[in-house]
């Protein structure tokens, strides 16, 4: 099995940048130490805006003018979109700016890697959230992978009542160094899919537990 060279661009909001955890705490941080441990050789670049929004952002722009042609495989990982949500923005309208911009960043010449949203402690929000989850999870066609971190009660992070438990999260929104280093292997597995000959263009879906 080949694996390639790739060059990983992370797009969301506090949660991806790493809000409320140490330096080198973030998933993306520790999705990277673990390609490195497995034989990839990866670059890294964490674009995550606290606050920012889905709608409007302008990490695509940023995102673009990452891309490394010198690599094998460009991937762009986005989880972003709750911060819309909890402003009112409906799950289905969310779920179409997500597909806007993943097809642009695939344009670009990136594969897309889409992390569906975690829960919060708010019943709207929540149910907000879990519309444009099931949208996402119904169709592929704008992602090459899956890696669904919302995905409920069948999951550690993604069940209703994680948010909740303060070993998960530290404040009901950003995950702690725990919440962290549950998420990082399935995030590992669906890039090392795109990173290797065998798996660059199938699709999966990764849910995340204990």
């Amino acid at each position: 099995m080949s694996l390639f060279t790739g060059n990983i661009v992370w797009v969301g909001d506090s949660i991806t940048a790493g809000n409320h955890v140490g330096a080198g705490e973030d998933f993306p941080t520790l999705v990277t130490t673990q390609l490195t441990a497995n034989g990839f050789t990866v670059a890294k670049h964490n674009i995550g805006i606290p606050s920012d929004f889905l709608a409007g952002t302008t990490q695509g722009a940023t995102a673009d003018g990452l891309f490394d042609s010198g690599k094998d495989r460009n991937v762009c990982v986005i989880m972003l979109g709750i911060n819309d949500l909890a402003s009112g923005t409906s799950g289905a309208s969310h779920e179409a700016t997500l597909q806007t911009f993943c097809l642009a960043r695939r344009s670009a010449g990136f594969k897309i890697v889409v992390c569906t949203i975690l829960p919060i402690n708010d019943a709207a929000t929540l149910a907000r959230t879990k519309t444009s989850n099931s949208l996402v999870r119904g169709d592929a066609s704008f992602y090459d992978r899956l890696v669904d971190v919302g995905a409920g009660s069948g999951t550690t992070m993604g069940a209703d009542a994680a948010p909740l438990d303060g070993s998960l999260y530290s404040d009901t929104v950003h995950p702690t160094l725990l919440g962290n280093q549950l998420l990082e292997p399935f995030m590992t597995t669906e890039i090392s899919a795109l990173l290797t000959a065998t798996g660059g263009v199938s699709r999966s879906r990764a849910q995340v537990g204990m």
